[in-house]
């Protein structure tokens, strides 16, 4: 276990994060059919909130507990 600052940042709809050589990552959320909407999954069971946005990876780099 290690304590690290954790940077979240966003540029327009992109949501950036990162923990310095630990892990980069960058996501978007998907278009959906409506203008200015993103695809979401309505009326869940995921614990953090009945609605989750679809998102693509952009980028994605992790390098922790011997893996990369």
């Amino acid at each position: 276990m290690q304590q690290a600052p954790i940077v979240y940042r966003t540029d327009g709809e992109t949501r950036i994060f990162s923990i310095d050589r630990i892990v980069d990552g960058a996501v978007t959320p998907v278009r959906g059919k409506a203008s200015g909407e993103p695809v979401a999954i309505r009326n869940s069971e995921y614990w953090i909130s009945p609605d989750v946005i679809v998102a693509k990876a952009d980028r994605s780099r992790l390098r922790a507990f011997g893996r990369n």
